[in-house]
């Protein structure tokens, strides 16, 4: 008789328990006023979730003008398109010169050393002198002009003493 008893208990507030819950599902609240204009302010999309009239301007990158004028940049990621706005995805883009700039660490005969900061740290090589491309070149000159330079004005402050 208890154990009768029990089953019908659990049966009953289960099924309480399943009929509150498609209650919820079906009464969602109304959509609020700034979620409407929320929804009104996204492009028509394409099927692919772009907005419609994107232009491509690389590959995995596009550029679209919304109707206020503002240029937004769509940028294809393995989780769909990111959106950011012109200004900002050009600010993100500079890369300054002393960030890319070689820097010849020392010279050993035909050998030359190369060092190059980067995001992990510093990048390090070394290339022969019939070897080097423009950016090694530039950077071996800017390094003999330095060193010629500082071999003169060494002189300079010799003849003074």
């Amino acid at each position: 008789m208890k154990i009768t008893t029990l089953c019908a208990l659990c049966t009953f507030l289960g099924s309480l328990a399943f009929a509150q819950e498609t209650k919820k599902k079906n009464t969602a609240p109304p959509a609020s006023a700034p979620q409407k204009q929320q929804q009104q302010k996204q492009p028509p999309r394409g099927t692919s979730g772009l907005p419609l009239g994107a232009e491509r301007t690389a590959e995995g990158t596009y550029r679209w003008k919304d109707k206020d004028g503002k240029v937004w940049i769509f940028r294809e990621t393995p989780f769909g398109y990111m959106r950011s706005s012109e200004a900002a995805a050009e600010e993100n883009t500079k890369v300054t010169q002393s960030e890319k700039l070689i820097v010849v660490a020392g010279v050993e005969g035909d050998t030359i050393r190369f060092e190059r900061p980067n995001a992990f740290g510093v990048s390090r090589w070394t290339r022969k002198k019939a070897e080097l491309n423009t950016e090694e070149q530039q950077a071996l000159d800017r390094f003999e002009n330095r060193s010629s330079e500082g071999a003169a004005n060494s002189r300079k402050q010799e003849s003074q003493n």
